[in-house]
């Protein structure tokens, strides 16, 4: 019995019949499975994109001229969300840049621009690479819950 189906198979596999349908079916499935793949990094990129973009925008929060309570809430509350989307790096250069303008910090003005610029190269990095997140070193004792001035 298991003899006989071997011999089978091994015909079948031997078969021009067999591949003539075979091989182009999996073909179209090599394609699709690429093309959906590269769909949904395109969408994350996209989407990353745009947290970003918020996230820049709202570090005029804490500029000396503005000190905008409501873009430092959401600078802090846009950093937290990057945990979902964000590589290590960007994480800790928001997280430094955050220590650096927190009440209290002896850092200069020239510093804190410093730390700013340095959070948006990591940024910058981040999105000209295109790579989906895939990996972390952070763990959960990283996260920070922090809140403005």
């Amino acid at each position: 019995m298991v003899g006989a189906f071997i011999d089978w198979l091994i015909a079948l596999l031997k078969s021009v019949e067999f591949w003539k349908i075979t091989a182009p079916a999996l073909v179209a499935i090599g394609v699709w499975y690429f093309s959906e793949r590269a769909k949904l990094v395109w969408e994350q990129h996209k989407r990353k994109e745009e947290s970003y973009k918020n996230l820049i925008s709202c570090s005029r929060g804490f500029y000396a001229n503005s000190n905008d309570k409501d873009l430092q809430d959401e600078f802090i509350h846009q950093v937290s969300l990057s945990w979902l989307y964000a590589p290590d790096d960007v994480i800790r250069k928001a997280y430094a840049f955050l220590e650096g303008v927190h009440v209290g910090s002896t850092k200069t003005e020239n510093e804190r621009r410093d730390l700013l610029r340095a959070f948006v190269h990591a940024v910058r990095k981040d999105i000209l690479s295109r790579r989906p997140l895939t990996e972390t070193s952070l763990t959960e004792k990283d996260f920070r819950h922090l809140m403005s001035r």
